[in-house]
Parts: structure tokens; sequence; C-alpha cells
């Protein structure tokens, strides 16, 4: 009876060298990348809240700057209504009158210095750039000429505080009569003047002043 022979045993191949260094290694990587790439991300997320922090700072010290020069304009402005306060003008007409004499007067009751700057008369639909007696001495009918004492206020002219002037006066009862006969057709006289910081001002007939902006 005839045996097989039996087959030689083949060795098994041998294991590739340093496997499990070689995995080892790029677990490393992997970890050294992570943390790299969270450090990274710690770093961006800091220097994102601190450039956030010098933002907000930045934006609190403009809005702190703004109302400090608010603060400062405001202070200035009030500073310069005091100072044009102190030295307003404030110009007004009135007459002053009996059977026996008129008064056309002008008078200064601010504060500071009025400097004329335009003097017109309104007479039916006309202005006239004269005078209250420059007006006179022209429009006045032959019927109702009248000898008066004047004052001619012109501009440049400066009026202080304080100061009256007669910019008409009629001393005969008559002459009276006759102007008071002219006035019935409200002829209304027109200044325009300025304060020393060139403010100014429009007053039409026996109406307050108005500022002219």
């Amino acid at each position: 009876m005839e045996t097989s022979p039996v087959p030689e045993e083949q060795p098994s191949p041998p294991s590739p060298p340093h496997r499990a260094w070689q995995w080892n290694v790029d677990k490393v990587i992997s970890i050294t990348a992570l943390c790299v790439s969270l450090g990274t991300f710690i770093i961006f997320s800091y220097q994102t809240r601190l450039l956030h922090d010098q933002t907000q700072f930045l934006r609190d010290q403009t809005k702190l700057q703004n109302q400090q020069t608010q603060l400062l304009q405001n202070q200035q402005q009030a500073y310069l209504k005091q100072q044009y306060a102190s030295v307003m003008p404030y110009l007004e007409v009135w007459n002053s009158q009996a059977h026996d004499y008129f008064k056309f007067i002008l008078t200064n009751n601010g504060v500071g210095p009025a400097f004329i700057r335009e003097v017109r008369m309104h007479y039916r639909d006309t202005v006239y750039a004269l005078d209250p007696a420059n007006f006179l001495e022209k429009v006045l009918p032959d019927s109702l000429r009248i000898n008066f004492v004047y004052s001619n206020l012109e501009p440049g002219r400066v009026v202080p505080a304080g100061e009256q002037i007669e910019m008409i006066y009629v001393s005969s009862p008559r002459e009276v009569i006759k102007l008071k006969t002219f006035l019935q057709a409200q002829p209304q006289i027109e200044i325009r003047y300025a304060s020393i910081y060139d403010e100014e001002w429009r007053m039409l007939g026996y109406n307050p002043p108005e500022k002219v902006e």
C-alpha cells in the first residue's frame, strides 16, 4: 500500500516591517494637525474678540469725543448768544404830538449801537429810497407844504443805545394840521440796521423789528 507524500508546510510570509510604528506616526501627525487647527481657531477667536473690543473702544471714544465736541459747540453758541444779546440794538419809531407840535422820533431802546444799512419810505404802493425828511420834501403836494426841523437818517449812520432822533419836528399848529392830513395816507418807514456783530434786523412802520436771516 502506497502512502501519499505529505506536502511540506510552507512558511507564512513575513509581516511588513515597522507597521505598528508607521500607524503611530500617522496618528501623531493627525493629532498634531488637529491640535494646530484647534490652536489656530483659538488664536483666531481671541484676535477676533480683541478686534471687536478695540472697535467697540474706538466707537466709545468717538462717541465721547462727539459728545465733548457738541458740548463745546453748545457752550460756544451760548457764549455767542450772550455776547450778541449784550450789544443788541432795538429800534422803534413813535410820535409825540399835541395841537401845536408834532414829532416823529426814532429811538434805540436796545443795549448796543445800531448801524443803519437802509432807509426807505412806503407810500401808496411805491417805495422811496429816502429818509422821512427827504421823503416829505419830495412827495408833499404844494397845498400841504410845511416848514419843519429835521434830522436825516441815512445809511452809515450809527444810533447809540438810548439815543433818540427827532427825524421830523413841526412846531406850528397850522402846519401840524397839514402834516396830519398827509399822514392819513399812512406812509410807513422801513429801516434795516445791524449790530456790531453784523446781525441784521428790519423794522417796518410801528411794528417790532424782525431779524433778517
